[in-house]
């Protein structure tokens, strides 16, 4: 008697890790981008800043891309998959260009410390969240060369 377990091939064994390791980096997306929205109340915060703002619309692009991606992934659209993981990582890279652009003006600009203390965690959660975005790009194109 065969258990299920060495019934399944090794590359089926690959396959599913690294489909786990793609629903987790994905609820890790969700996780940092629920930080970041927590931290308006928890701080207090009354109204974003436009850099703020700018960098949630650029995460929202990339969540929506990154969307496409994994039902493009379901969808066996391998070449769709792999050009949304190049749009996602570009994204990134324009939200990372947010990230240091909005810390030198936090910086340069504001005064008060506080203030300072609670928008540098909010930009750290949406960079953050951004940066997970790739994670999840770089996963899909994992399964992509491995599997298409």
């Amino acid at each position: 008697m065969t258990s299920s377990r060495s019934s399944i091939r090794p590359s089926s064994h690959r396959l599913i890790a690294r489909t786990s390791a793609l629903a987790i980096k994905i609820d890790d997306v969700i996780d940092l981008i629920w930080a970041c929205v927590e931290r308006f109340t928890i701080f207090k915060l009354q109204k974003p800043t436009p850099e703020a703002v700018s960098m949630a619309r650029e995460l929202m692009a990339t969540t929506e891309v990154m969307s496409k991606a994994v039902t493009a992934l379901r969808n066996k659209k391998y070449s769709s998959v792999q050009e949304y993981c190049v749009e996602i990582n570009s994204l990134e890279h324009r939200i990372d260009k947010l990230y240091q652009a909005s810390l030198a003006k936090l910086f340069d600009e504001v005064r008060d410390p506080i203030f300072i203390i609670k928008w540098k965690e909010a930009y750290e959660y949406l960079e953050s969240a951004s940066d997970a975005c790739e994670d999840v790009a770089n996963i899909l194109e994992a399964i992509v060369l491995k599997y298409a």
